[in-house]
């Protein structure tokens, strides 16, 4: 029985000119472009809910500039997103479209995973023949031809731990249906001829294999001069309604272990949360910091009550404690929230340092005391192959303007930023409001932030005072 159910594809890319060039050839032989992706947060979830709407995926056509957020390539996380799919629907076929030429690490995980559909861009000029993409589904490239790029260069820039490519953690208690199609031909079989059926496929195995597979034929389009297209180009970032595609993922780590890490997050969170922005803050260390704030908050003292929530609100800011040292950032990601704020704790211990090189905005908690001032210089020296240090947010509490400008000099570095005392970091303090939105503005993100400062407010309220004063006081000797 052969089954009328759509050959569905999803295409991942950020040059949508390029996706809706392509969706129009792919749907020219018999396949249904269900969705076009352009983040790679986004992948796993449209997946998951075609298979929710019974509504299998055939194959995935995904372009590399898929792994970009904002001036990031994360190429890292896009493999572990592509695994994590691949383990958990095996029978979806994969294509990969790749500005990354041979050599490149992110290569060599795709030919681990299993996936060997790779097409690389040759050259600035190179274009992809939709035809040769369109017939990998039906038949895939062998590993001999990919074999080559099972070796890459150390000397590019890549995991902080050489483990290739992990599964990401899916919090989710959705039971996915099996593929109709599948589903659909067990059906068709009386199952008192299950046996029979096996037998008579396995004696024929050897028969079915010498047969060559037919080629479907290519419908041909008048309008269409060729089945060539340009290879994608990249596109550093997509905005919308004047801001970047999804949740701005703000990573903050500490220079060593209680230097004020929380204290800082809290404070941003709090600040971004009194603008009107929905705020997400994780906890992504092992301090439990955040039960003993839920603790507070609710006005228990005892240290042995047990907390069973996993997440609480305090000031419009949505608290989630460490779950067993695991972070479900795609399903933060996936959701409304304007910012996400990473608490990674000292970087030395926390398991997801990776998740604050990826961060839209990165900021580094040190200390601007002199003596203290060596573990800066030792964090800043053993993470100096990382291409994003120099956006890096240097946040130093408890200094001064003296102290800022030694620590620029002698480190080389440009955003360093003194943050005041501030014994409550739940409350609002002019000056800390100040220095967290200088870090946002720095760090060039579109904001829902009030740009009229409370202390410009006063001193005009102040000089508007005067200014009646003064016109009263005239009339009066008049």
């Amino acid at each position: 029985m052969v089954s009328n159910e759509p050959r569905r594809v999803i295409i991942g890319s950020q040059n949508t000119e390029f996706a809706a060039k392509l969706k129009k050839f792919v749907e020219q032989h018999e396949y249904k472009v269900s969705d076009i992706v352009v983040m790679a947060e986004h992948l796993i979830e449209a997946i998951e809910m075609s298979y929710i709407n019974d509504e299998p995926i055939y194959a995935l056509i995904i372009t590399t500039d898929l792994s970009y957020k904002m001036n990031d390539k994360r190429l890292e996380f896009l493999s572990d997103c592509l695994l994590t799919i691949r383990s958990k629907h095996s029978e979806i076929k994969f294509a990969v479209l790749s500005n990354e030429s041979e050599g490149h690490p992110f290569l060599s995980e795709l030919v681990g995973i299993g996936i060997y559909n790779i097409f690389v861009k040759a050259s600035a000029n190179n274009s992809i023949d939709v035809r040769e993409l369109i017939k990998s589904f039906e038949f895939p490239k062998e590993f001999a031809e990919v074999s080559k790029y099972r070796e890459y260069n150390k000397d590019i820039l890549w995991r902080k731990i050489d483990r290739g490519a992990s599964e990401l953690t899916l919090k989710s208690e959705r039971v996915f249906p099996a593929p109709k199609i599948e589903r659909q031909i067990e059906e068709s079989v009386p199952r008192t001829d299950v046996q029979k059926t096996l037998s008579e496929s396995q004696n024929n195995v050897k028969s079915k294999e010498e047969k060559k597979r037919p080629e479907r034929e290519l419908i041909i389009d008048d309008e269409m001069e060729d089945y060539r297209i340009p290879f994608p180009s990249i596109k550093e970032k997509i905005v919308v309604k004047d801001r970047i595609i999804g949740s701005v993922v703000i990573g903050i780590t500490g220079v060593y272990s209680g230097v004020g890490v929380t204290h800082v997050s809290v404070a941003m969170a709090s600040f971004l949360a009194r603008q009107g922005n929905s705020v997400a803050l994780v906890e992504c260390n092992e301090s439990s910091d955040f039960k003993y704030i839920e603790l507070a908050h609710e006005g228990i003292k005892s240290d042995g009550i047990a907390v069973g929530t996993k997440n609480f609100k305090i000031d419009g800011v949505n608290y989630f404690k460490s779950d067993q040292y695991e972070l479900d950032l795609i399903s933060l990601l996936s959701s409304e929230y304007t910012y996400i704020i990473l608490d990674l704790g000292f970087y030395d211990t926390t398991k997801f340092f990776e998740e604050f090189l990826r961060a839209d905005i990165q900021i580094v908690v040190g200390s601007g005391i002199e003596w203290k001032q060596r573990h800066l210089e030792r964090f800043l020296s053993i993470t100096n192959e990382y291409e994003q240090q120099k956006r890096w947010n240097i946040v130093l509490p408890l200094t001064d303007s003296q102290v800022i400008a030694d620590v620029k000099n002698n480190l080389k570095i440009g955003n360093v930023f003194k943050l005041p005392y501030q014994p409550d970091p739940f409350d609002e303090d002019i000056e800390t409001d100040e220095t967290i939105e200088n870090i946002l503005s720095t760090a060039k993100v579109l904001t829902n932030i009030k740009k009229v400062k409370p202390l410009i407010k006063l001193i005009i309220g102040g000089c508007v005072f005067l200014i009646v004063l003064l016109i009263l006081i005239l009339l009066l000797k008049s």
